[in-house]
């Protein structure tokens, strides 16, 4: 995700010229791993109707996968991992080489917020969670439909939700961010998203799972894939 202003965005095709750099599976930057005090209540979730409106019907379990000797599985979330979306959303920020992570504090500010707040109250509301041999949460992706009045970094359409992922650092490079976005894409046919031209990993990563290049805003570029 890469922290831009609003601008409007011309939905045209832009070629795209990938950097000869190795691939990262997440290139996103771990500073901590402190979890954010964000929750949400089970009281707050939406109905079952409401979050499957724009799904397709097969939400998944994903069995696990064994990859360089490290075995995980993802699974859909629950109201318990809401915390860790947070930190998610805040890994998810493209730091660039040399510069300063931003301080946490920006995840109150609206146009990061909006990614999580009241989650799951909104019909396209969805995340993804992959977790280690012992449980543990690893990483995860989400995404959310929002709106012109409101739109995210990587917004195309109030009817399109726009994902967001991150990987915690120690577990990037072992196909965790692919299975992940593989699984949303068994959700949800169309996504767009966000991320920072110089960002070459990611952008080759999402162009091998069919996302295309249909904006820029400054220095980020606008992705969207459909079925």
């Amino acid at each position: 995700m890469a922290l831009l202003p609003q601008q409007d965005v011309t939905l045209t095709p832009v070629p795209v010229k990938f950097r000869a750099t190795p691939i990262r599976v997440v290139p996103f930057r771990l500073v901590t791993t402190e979890a954010s005090s964000h929750a949400v209540s089970g009281s707050e979730r939406g109905t079952t109707s409401d979050r499957n409106a724009c799904r397709s019907p097969n939400v998944i379990t994903s069995a696990a996968l064994v990859t360089q000797g490290f075995s995980f599985s993802t699974r859909p979330w629950t109201s318990d991992d809401a915390p860790f979306l947070w930190e998610m959303l805040y890994q998810s920020i493209h730091v660039r080489d040399g510069a300063e992570p931003p301080p946490r504090a920006i995840l109150k500010e609206p146009d990061i917020a909006h990614y999580l707040d009241d989650f799951d109250k909104r019909a396209c509301d969805d995340a993804q969670i992959a977790v280690g041999a012992d449980g543990e949460r690893i990483g995860a992706a989400f995404c959310r439909c929002l709106s012109a009045n409101d739109p995210g970094y990587g917004f195309v359409s109030a009817a399109i939700p726009e994902i967001g992922m991150a990987v915690v650092a120690a577990h990037r490079g072992r196909g965790i961010g692919r299975r992940l976005l593989g699984d949303m894409l068994e959700r949800h046919h169309t996504l767009s998203l966000s991320v920072d031209a110089d960002n070459a990993g990611a952008m080759r990563l999402y162009a091998e799972l069919g996302f295309v290049a249909v904006g820029t805003v400054g220095t980020s570029i606008t992705m969207l894939r459909k079925r």
